[in-house]
């Protein structure tokens, strides 16, 4: 398997403010949300981005062959 970074530095900012943010809304502040198993997809959703911006790797991306990374890109 191919563990290498595939998720570019902007990218990676964008999931993880997004996933957090859906996490957020998903799991802990369910008020916003009336149906509990809408809110909970959004927010097991939401962890998943926030975890791939994170450790900048992306499975989905993995699969299909795309890279958001630029070659000048610091590990």
């Amino acid at each position: 398997m191919n563990f290498e970074k595939n998720v570019g530095r902007l990218d990676a900012v964008l999931r993880t403010g997004l996933g957090a943010g859906m996490g957020y809304v998903g799991l802990i502040d369910t008020g916003l949300i009336d149906d509990q198993v809408a809110a909970i997809i959004l927010g097991v959703f939401g962890i998943v981005i926030f975890s791939s911006g994170i450790f900048r790797r992306c499975p989905l991306y993995s699969l299909i062959g795309f890279n958001s990374r630029t070659t000048n890109e610091e590990e």
